[in-house]
């Protein structure tokens, strides 16, 4: 019974320490992919025949560092590529109902 006490408390330290992190290289990319997503979407509906040449493509999205602003809310510092377009800069993510989102 005392081992089975030992690794209830040890798996849900893990969880805790899992549920407060800063976001991930892949969450980043998530919420970059949701924004271009809806621009996309917005574009198609202001014009359906705008071909896939002229949508938004992410080449990649690369984390730098992250700082905790807030409860859930970090300032991040990306490294990315949109339609060949490198930039550096630093973007505010929220985690929502469990979903990294980019405030914009």
């Amino acid at each position: 019974m005392k081992k089975y006490s030992i690794l209830t408390i040890i798996l849900s330290i893990f969880l805790l320490t899992a549920c407060n992190s800063e976001p991930s290289q892949d969450d980043i990319y998530n919420a970059f992919k949701s924004v271009i997503e809806r621009s996309n979407a917005s574009m198609k509906a202001l014009d359906s025949r705008i071909p896939e040449k002229y949508l938004l493509k992410i080449d990649y999205v690369k984390k730098v560092s992250c700082s905790e602003e807030a409860k859930n809310v970090y300032n991040c510092i990306v490294d990315a590529s949109i339609n060949n377009n490198k930039q550096t800069k630093p973007v505010k993510l929220v985690k929502a109902d469990g979903v990294w989102k980019k405030v914009q």
